[in-house]
């Protein structure tokens, strides 16, 4: 069986079997598998950081705002004294970049 390492000394099981009770060895495949979804999860995170750390201020600003503050491109474009549609330019530059940077 495969192991992945998840730092910190930790290996993970590359294969987790179904559980067929609750036993001490189930409770560590649980354990394992937390561990593992919160690993990536993490590096996700990490990797979007770096992604975003490489945008201009303006097109953090407009994603920022957008998905993490809810506002609307009418919000944004007002607060940066532009058209909603070159918000909306800039967003869906903004996104290709993003996506093309995390593929």
């Amino acid at each position: 069986m495969g192991f992945l390492s998840a730092g910190m000394g930790i290996c993970l099981p590359l294969h987790i079997p179904p559980q067929t009770e609750c036993d001490e060895e189930s409770e560590n495949w649980e354990f394992a598998l937390l561990l593992q979804e919160q690993d990536s999860k993490i590096q996700q995170r990490a990797l979007l950081n770096l992604a975003l750390s490489q945008l201009s201020e303006k097109e953090r600003f407009v994603i920022k705002r957008l998905y993490w503050d809810g506002w609307t491109e009418t919000e944004i474009a007002q607060a940066l004294n532009m058209s909603q549609q070159a918000i909306n330019k800039i967003k869906k530059r903004t996104l290709q970049k993003l996506r093309d940077m995390l593929s």
